[in-house]
């Protein structure tokens, strides 16, 4: 293969991983303000006061092992 071909096949690998990592940042950005809006909803006035949620949403390692 030539130099030629090789440089063009390095650059096509480089803008198809950077078009995938902008995809990927793009989807998880959208999951979490998704995950964010949802426990917002749950307990609106704990978060219009800065409280902390009423309950964890998953158990810790201490809760599992009482």
């Amino acid at each position: 293969m030539s130099n030629s071909a090789t440089a063009a096949l390095k650059v096509a690998a480089l803008l198809g991983s950077a078009a995938l990592g902008a995809f990927l940042a793009r989807w998880f950005d959208h999951f979490l303000t998704t995950q964010v809006e949802k426990s917002v909803e749950y307990q609106p006035q704990s978060y219009e006061l800065g409280l902390a949620p009423l309950e964890p949403t998953q158990p810790t390692e201490n809760d599992q092992s009482q």
